[in-house]
């Protein structure tokens, strides 16, 4: 992660072009085992208010589960950060 102060925006930003999001703990989860179960690195979970988000929350997806957030997330958006827990096999399985 940056330092604290400066807006948030992840190497991948200018590959994808916007900062994926995922809604609620649970497809959070889902959404971990499906792509990352292998990377073995710690993860963490940005708990965002999208209603403080500057840049543009666009909602893509029919059943308004993952947002893309257009811009870097302001600081003050980031209500916490919390540790996302693993098992030793690398199953993602809940949000601290």
């Amino acid at each position: 992660m940056q330092s604290a102060g400066v807006d948030y925006l992840p190497s991948t930003y200018d590959a994808d072009g916007f900062i994926h999001c995922t809604e609620g703990a649970e497809n959070l989860i889902d959404t971990a085992n499906r792509y990352y179960r292998d990377d073995r690195r710690a993860f963490v979970a940005l708990i965002i208010d999208p209603s403080k988000v500057r840049a543009e929350v666009r909602y893509e997806d029919p059943a308004r589960i993952y947002p893309h957030i257009y811009g870097a997330v302001n600081r003050d958006a980031i209500v916490r950060v919390a540790r996302v827990r693993r098992e030793a096999d690398g199953t993602f399985v809940g949000v601290d």
